[in-house]
């Protein structure tokens, strides 16, 4: 999709409160390996993170990465981009990122 993704950040990071309460899409990935862990997007990236802090991502260093959205998208526009961030993702890698459908 093109997205301008920002530099990665480490999920336990202070940096977390310094992102904008804005829409965006975002990954978190295994900084050893860069294994795409979870995509997702969000009306307020800042709580998706907080809330992604507390998971376990069975890895030592989680980092995340995110692409600020236009606050004018409509809920199935969200859906859209999601759908288009991991059917990229599938036809490169032939599989879904580790933690998409964990249920963690």
């Amino acid at each position: 999709m093109g997205l301008p993704w920002s530099q990665a950040y480490s999920l336990d990071s202070p940096n977390l409160q310094n992102i904008a309460s804005s829409p965006g899409s975002y990954k978190v990935l295994n900084e050893d390996n860069g294994q795409l862990l979870f995509v997702g997007t969000s009306t307020d990236i800042r709580s998706r993170f907080q809330a992604h802090m507390r998971k376990n991502w069975h890895c030592p260093n989680p980092v995340f990465s995110f692409a600020s959205l236009s606050s004018d998208l409509l809920p199935h526009q969200f859906a859209e981009i999601e759908n288009d961030l991991l059917g990229s993702y599938y036809a490169q890698a032939h599989t879904l990122p580790a933690f998409q459908f964990s249920g963690q």
